[in-house]
């Protein structure tokens, strides 16, 4: 008689997230827009916004960095157990070459991922971070890889059209990391990304 297999999935081991300071609350748009604070409530669930100022094109960079740090410090990443893999998903105009190897690079040189590590960027809008977890999860799910960072960013509050209430009122700045490794399906802490 076989022996059933036993099998793995992703595990998200630890969450981080980082956003600019300025906020942009629904009631800045009733002075400048035909829209409410709560037209768009209703039709969004969104009263406020993140933005960031300036046109430093590194600004968003440092979102990410922030991100990834308090994901690895809540997935309490030590030196036995660094990243190998980081993939970031971004489709803001700024990053349009990707930040992913240097984000691997800072990581590395803070004690948060292996020196070297693979690191690559994917561009798929609004589900990309979610595009990167799979991504991920089958990297590591096929023995490539140990454990990885991913983090989705975007800052497209310099590209919105400010005037246009059907968009500008959807769009904030931010970024979110979350580190995954190889579980058992069913163990504790076991999230299924693959």
């Amino acid at each position: 008689m076989k022996k059933a297999s036993r099998r793995c999935g992703a595990a998200i081991r630890g969450v981080g997230a980082a956003l600019p300071d300025k906020q942009l609350p629904n009631e800045q748009f009733e002075s400048c827009l035909d829209t409410t604070d709560a037209w768009i409530q209703q039709r969004t669930g969104i009263r406020c916004r993140r933005v960031l100022v300036g046109e430093d094109p590194h600004e968003l960079r440092k979102l990410m960095l922030e991100a990834a740090r308090q994901a690895c410090n809540s997935a309490a990443v030590g030196v036995s157990s660094l990243p190998d893999l980081v993939v970031v998903a971004s489709t803001t105009p700024t990053d349009l070459f990707g930040d992913a190897p240097s984000i691997a690079s800072s990581l590395a040189s803070e004690g948060l991922a292996v020196a070297g590590a693979t690191a690559f960027d994917v561009r798929a809008g609004c589900n990309g971070f979610l595009v990167a977890m799979i991504t991920a999860a089958k990297f590591l799910e096929s023995g490539a890889h140990q454990k990885a960072v991913i983090i989705g960013a975007e800052a497209f509050s310099q590209w919105v059209d400010w005037a246009d209430r059907s968009t500008c009122v959807l769009f904030g700045d931010g970024a979110g990391a979350a580190v995954l490794e190889l579980a058992a399906v069913g163990s504790t802490g076991s999230g299924g990304a693959g």
